[in-house]
C-alpha cells in the first residue's frame, strides 16, 4: 500500500496467472494508487488468429496453483494454441514438437489475449468476486499501434 503508481507494458500477455498479478499490484498501489496497463490489443497483433482469453479461462488459470498438473496441462495447451494459431503448424506431430521446444526453452508466448473489453470485464470481476476495486479513470485504443492502454484507480476493497 505505498506506491504512488505501477505500470505495466506489454507483460501481461505473457503471463500465465494474470489475475495473480493484478491482485499483486492491487497490493502494492496506495489508496488512489494508479496502474497503467498497455496491451497488445489482439486485433491489430499476430494474435489476431486467437480468440480474446475468456474470463472463465483467466479464473481457472487462477484457480490452479503453478505446480497443479492441470495447470500444467493448461500451459502446454498454451504453447499447442501459440504454435497452431500463430507459428501457422497444422501437422499436430509439429505443433507438440514446437510446444514442448517452447516450453522448455520458457520461450516467451502471449498466455492469454487481450481486448480492452476483456480487460474490463476481468476488472469488475475482480471488484465483486476479490474484492480487488480498481476504477477505470481512461483508456485508449490505438489500432495503428496494435494496442490499446487502459489507467486504473485503487479504490477500496
Amino acid at each position: 500500500g505505498s506506491e504512488d503508481f505501477v505500470l505495466c507494458s506489454h507483460l501481461m500477455e505473457h503471463l500465465a496467472d494474470p489475475i495473480r498479478a493484478l491482485k499483486e499490484w492491487w497490493r502494492v498501489l496506495r489508496p488512489g494508487g494508479l496502474l497503467l496497463l498497455i496491451l497488445p490489443d489482439r486485433r491489430y497483433t499476430f494474435d489476431r488468429m486467437r480468440g480474446a482469453t475468456t474470463l472463465e479461462h483467466l479464473i481457472s488459470d487462477h484457480e490452479q496453483g503453478a505446480d497443479d498438473s492441470a495447470r500444467s496441462d493448461r500451459d502446454q495447451d498454451h504453447y499447442r494454441g501459440w504454435a497452431r494459431d500463430v507459428m501457422g503448424l497444422s501437422d499436430p506431430r509439429h505443433v507438440d514438437f514446437l510446444a514442448e521446444l517452447m516450453r522448455e526453452a520458457d520461450y516467451p508466448i502471449h498466455f492469454h489475449c487481450w481486448t480492452l473489453a476483456s480487460i474490463q470485464e476481468l476488472v469488475g470481476w475482480l471488484a465483486t468476486a476479490a474484492s480487488i476495486s480498481f476504477q477505470a479513470r481512461d483508456s485508449f485504443e490505438s489500432p495503428e499501434h496494435g494496442e490499446f492502454a487502459v489507467l486504473l484507480e485503487k479504490t477500496a476493497g
